[in-house]
Parts: structure tokens; sequence; C-alpha cells
């Protein structure tokens, strides 16, 4: 079980997949702006976060720039389900490895078993003595 904050503007889409993900075993806290967000990770320390980048009044990149200003949440796995195609962000000059992001889904094409699978990768420890690896954006 891992401990998830959504950070979603959309109502409905946020209440879908924190319904899904506790459903499958997780704990899910829903934030629908940044500011909230930055509390409730600082409150909850979430395993995971998945968030969108279009969130009204402040972007998401925003919210992750300040996320990753500090130290103790620079390498805490973020998911981008978004809106916005990953190419479309590639061409505003954001770089999602300055951001440490772990993994990249476009709404429209990523169904809630996707995003419950990667959640539950992310979720365990890593094992990269071995030779495994770290995990990179997609």
């Amino acid at each position: 079980m891992a401990k998830i904050l959504v950070l979603e503007a959309d109502k409905i889409l946020a209440g879908n997949l924190s319904r899904y993900l506790r459903n499958s075993g997780h704990s899910v806290t829903w934030s629908s702006g940044p500011q909230e967000a930055i509390e409730q990770t600082d409150k909850n320390q979430p395993d995971v976060i998945v968030t969108d980048l279009v969130l009204g009044e402040h972007s998401g990149v925003e919210f992750l720039y300040e996320l990753r200003s500090y130290p103790e949440w620079q390498d805490l796995p973020v998911i981008i389900l978004s809106t916005i195609a990953y190419n479309d962000l590639a061409s505003t000059g954001h770089s999602l490895k300055e951001l440490n992001i772990a993994e990249f889904y476009y709404k429209s094409e990523t169904s809630l078993p996707e995003i419950a699978k990667a959640i539950d990768l992310l979720s365990q420890p890593l094992q990269s003595p071995a030779g495994l690896g770290t995990r990179t954006a997609r």
C-alpha cells in the first residue's frame, strides 16, 4: 500500500482516480491546487504524487519547480497525467529530466489500471546496487 497525493483540478477525474486507487489498496489524498498540494505533501509524506499540468490558476510545472526546491522532495516519484502531450511539453522548453519526472501519461490514452501499475512499481524500494539502474522519465 502506497500513500498517494493526487493533484487534479477536475473533481470528477480526481474522484474516479482516487476511488480506483483506494480500491487497489492505496491511501489517497486529493488536492485541487498547488499550494494545498505542497501543504498536503508536507503533512502526509506521500510515496508518489500524480499531477496534471493544467491546474487552473497555476501550472503543474510551477508546482513541480516548487516541490523540487525542497531537498527532501527532490526524489519523490511524480507521475504526470495530463491533457498536454509529452511532445507539446518538450516544445515549451521545460525539461522533464530537470523536474525528475518518473512517468508521463497522456490522459486520453491512459487507463486507471495503467496508473495503478505505475504507482505500484514506483512505490517499491529501488534495487539499484545489483545493476538494475535508476528510474528515468519517458
